[in-house]
């Protein structure tokens, strides 16, 4: 039911989806919920409840496409569960909180110590030092872009 009402429920508020539209969804949801279970939830419950669908289904899916682009033999991954499979189908493979920011850059690198590696640098040849300095720039530039570009979809979602 949350892929039927996801044109309601993944939207942005506006016109045509207001808050009061989004909790009338979930009533409906909850209401055919709790019509075919024993037990009877709150919208609040059943709202949580496919939060943690969706999150459990982020992280599978991660693990899925990390574990496609290993190298080397070894077992293949284990398949997307059927929970999975439908948080993906609502949360569109597009998008950036399954498959990530496109160019981004992994910021670990930047983690080093630079002190260090300047003092090793030193020894190195002026080009190779350059070059070094030139990439350790861009992948600090490209840490901001990708700071900024998370800044935007956060304001962007609120």
């Amino acid at each position: 039911m949350v892929d039927e009402n996801k044109s309601v429920l993944r939207s942005k508020f506006g016109a045509g989806v207001t808050t009061v539209k989004k909790r009338e969804t979930w009533g409906e949801i909850t209401d055919a919920i709790n019509a075919t279970s024993s037990t009877k939830r709150s919208v609040e419950e059943v709202e949580k409840k496919w939060h943690n669908i969706q999150m459990r289904g982020k992280a599978e899916i991660a693990d899925a496409r990390r574990s496609a682009k290993k190298t080397g033999g070894g077992p293949a991954g284990k398949p997307l569960t059927p929970l999975s499979e439908a948080a993906e189908s609502v949360i569109g493979t597009g998008n950036i909180s399954i498959s990530g920011i496109p160019d981004a850059v992994d910021t670990t690198f930047l983690m080093f110590d630079n002190e260090y590696n300047i003092a090793n640098i030193a020894l190195m040849g002026d080009l190779q030092k350059r070059k070094l300095e030139l990439e350790i720039e861009n992948f600090t530039l490209r840490n901001t872009l990708v700071k900024l570009q998370i800044e935007r979809l956060q304001n962007d979602s609120e």
